[in-house]
């Protein structure tokens, strides 16, 4: 039989005692080309199959493996019976396939609409199922994101890869991990090494529709339907940062600094001119908060104990910081809160002072001011500067008091009543105690210090 004018058989290598047979395959006229042929038969001693007996180098490898190998190499429901027409029960199919397949291997789905009525989960543990293009539930209109409590890999109706599972129990793996180990051997210094990187581009002149809608570069939703008391949920937990020294050695001190997170929002052109906001909370909910449940940004610091000395103290030295890096840079207002409250604007009623710690801590020359002015002039403010404590107005100081206790009213006083304790009276006109306009009360009578001396005045009953 001559057949090499018109067989091809790429990657196909045959074993020793092998027989190459044709079903029929007819005679081929002289110059009509190739011929399809209806049954390719394998024949060898032992064979088990059509194709027990043919074997397949990769392109690029050395090593020869029977087809039904290589074939075994990619797990797909299609090769276990699955029709994905959305009408035949595929359930024992895809049973079948996972009972088949190896811890952590994936298993392919073609795209198509699935029903899955009665599946039930069989083999190992740790499995990936991956959608490769459209495919849905029985319906033809759910996509089908989720194959049991397995990890699926699936390619949403946008162009978006979903990656999902269906969690049941509190204690299972993320569906998602990255993983980077550094062992520093040198290198240059100042270098960012993110162990993952997300970059959003954005193109447009200002003028059209894209360029005035939100552009999220991350975004997380959380939507929580458990309604227990006890549960708490966190939307973003990416902040969680923990040091300490390699498994089976002491952890010893740390010099260098670390953060839990940096958001950085940094303009390149020098020219931008829209509103730049570093980090926004919003918090959206319903009805009145009685129970103190709703706080927009809470901070709280917890002493890790340590086996070797239980009772050490964790103290954070400062609560909220905000700086410059430039003496020209200044901040507008350091806190503005613009919104109604019914409490206080600043509270720290719960909070214990240790020693003499103050409350609020100003610097010399700092004011506290009320803002009662046109155009925001803060016409009135309370200010201590070089041993004096000034409250004033758009006319001026009102009054002062030192540090030694005097007192200093600069205008007239206006009170119902006024209560003045005895003092020492002054032994004659010229005793030279007091000050130019003390007043002194004692028993019947006042005595006032002028520029002649004391004078006294007597009470009389009426």
């Amino acid at each position: 039989m001559q057949t090499s004018a018109w067989i091809s058989l790429a990657l196909a290598t045959l074993l020793p005692s092998a027989v190459l047979a044709f079903e029929n395959p007819g005679s081929p006229p002289r110059g009509s080309g190739p011929t399809t042929l209806d049954k390719l038969i394998l024949v060898q001693p032992d064979s088990t199959g059509p194709i027990g007996g043919m074997c397949a180098t990769a392109r690029g490898g050395n090593v020869c493996r029977s087809l039904s190998d290589r074939a075994a190499d990619r797990l797909d429901v299609r090769n276990f019976g699955a029709k994905v027409d959305g009408t035949t029960n595929d359930a024992s199919a895809f049973a079948a396939t996972r009972s088949a397949a190896k811890k952590g291997q994936v298993i392919a789905i073609p795209p198509g609409a699935v029903n899955l009525a009665g599946y039930s989960a069989a083999g190992p543990s740790d499995v990936l199922w991956n959608i490769e293009g459209p495919a849905f539930f029985a319906d033809g209109v759910t996509p089908l994101t989720n194959i049991g409590t397995d990890l699926t890999r699936s390619i949403l109706h946008g162009n978006s890869e979903f990656l999902s599972r269906l969690d049941t129990k509190p204690d299972l793996a993320p569906p998602f991990r990255i993983d980077r180990q550094i062992n520093y051997t040198g290198g240059k210094e100042a270098n960012v090494m993110p162990a993952a990187l997300m970059n959003c581009n954005i193109n447009g002149d200002g003028t059209k529709a894209p360029s005035k809608n939100f552009v999220w570069c991350n975004q997380t939703i959380m939507r929580v339907y458990d309604t227990g008391p006890a549960a708490e949920h966190v939307a973003v937990n990416g902040t969680a940062f923990r040091f300490g020294a390699p498994p089976g050695t002491k952890s010893g001190e740390r010099t260098s600094a670390t953060w839990a997170g940096l958001f950085l929002n940094q303009d390149d052109t020098g020219k931008y001119l829209g509103t730049q906001v570093g980090i926004e909370v919003d918090v959206v909910g319903a009805k009145i908060d009685t129970e103190k449940r709703r706080i927009i940004i809470q901070g709280q610091i917890a002493n890790h104990p340590d086996k070797d000395n239980p009772d050490e103290v964790m103290s954070v030295a400062t609560g909220v910081s905000l700086g410059t890096n430039s003496p020209n840079s200044y901040i507008g207002v350091g806190y503005e809160l613009t919104t109604p409250y019914n409490v206080a604007a600043f509270d720290a009623s719960r909070a214990t002072p240790m020693g003499d710690a103050p409350g609020v801590l100003l610097a010399p020359r700092q004011r506290i001011a009320f803002d009662g002015g046109a155009n925001g002039a803060y016409n009135r403010s309370l200010t201590w500067d070089s041993g004096l404590l000034t409250y004033r107005s758009q006319n001026g100081p009102i009054w002062q008091a030192d540090d030694n206790g005097a007192f200093t009213v600069f205008g007239p006083i206006r009170a119902p009543v006024v209560v003045q304790i005895d003092s020492v009276a002054p032994s004659s006109t010229s005793d030279p105690s007091g000050t130019l306009g003390e007043i002194r009360y004692s028993g019947a009578y006042m005595y006032r210090k002028t520029t002649s001396g004391w004078l006294r005045f007597s009470g009389s009953k009426f």
